[in-house]
């Protein structure tokens, strides 16, 4: 879409920079910021003054597609472009549609199934027919070919098996490496791992957060305190035994 409003401005130079400029303040100001605090994100262009490669993280990329109608009209303004405007939220529409479904926790049902299909095979056409085989990334032809529907008949959900939660972990990673390990440095002559100590936090927040450390130093806790009252009552069975013997002695 950035592309088409692009190519609409060529050889105006003026209007290019207003586009740029309105595509991101509307990003800064309205989707990742807000006016008076905004954000900084740029729009990548290549040395030539062509588009870049435009990547958003996954929270980024969900407040882009929610309000993607503002960016839509910049990029393809006045009713000339009505029908146009009117395709590419189409399309976006669908897409939304399409993930809300597949979003699902619950067990699918084959018409479920089906239903999702429906809608996924809706907007694989009109992106298809939008942006031609150039837009058919992995994900697309994912949806396209019908191979989420296969594994959603296989699993009947795939909302357990949605790998967000390790995605989230790539900046707390590269925190934890740059502030908290050496990476790999040490001494003189001392090699260190520099996957190690990674590994080591690693796996303790997996414990944490899967609740199987709680677990652990609970029943831990639980043994002690048996063991603790088991040797209690037998000290207090010796106690008794010991006065037992001692009165059965003096008499």
């Amino acid at each position: 879409m950035i592309h088409t409003g692009l190519q609409l401005r060529d050889g105006n130079a003026a209007a290019t920079r207003d586009l740029i400029a309105g595509i991101e303040a509307t990003i800064n100001e309205n989707i990742f910021g807000t006016f008076g605090c905004s954000s900084n994100w740029k729009l990548p262009l290549n040395s030539d003054g062509t588009l870049g490669k435009v990547t958003f993280a996954n929270w980024r990329a969900r407040r882009i597609i929610e309000n993607i109608g503002d960016i839509i009209m910049l990029c393809l303004p006045g009713e000339d472009h009505t029908e146009q405007q009117n395709k590419w939220q189409s399309v976006v529409d669908y897409y939304r549609l399409t993930i809300q479904k597949l979003q699902q926790k619950e067990d699918f049902t084959e018409q479920q199934i089906d239903d999702f299909q429906t809608v996924a095979d809706k907007f694989f056409k009109e992106w298809i027919d939008l942006v031609g085989y150039d837009g058919i990334t992995n994900y697309v032809h994912m949806l396209g070919a019908g191979h989420i529907r296969y594994y959603l008949r296989k699993w009947k959900n795939l909302h357990r098996f949605q790998n967000q939660g390790w995605e989230a972990y790539n900046a707390m990673l590269a925190s934890f490496w740059h502030h908290r390990t050496q990476k790999g440095g040490g001494r003189r002559h001392q090699v260190r791992s520099k996957i190690l100590p990674v590994a080591r936090w690693i796996l303790r927040l997996i414990l944490w957060r899967t609740g199987e450390a709680q677990h652990y130093f609970t029943s831990l806790e639980q043994e002690n305190s048996s063991d603790t009252s088991s040797d209690s009552s037998n000290q207090d069975y010796n106690s008794v035994n010991y006065d037992s013997d001692s009165s059965y002695s003096n008499t």
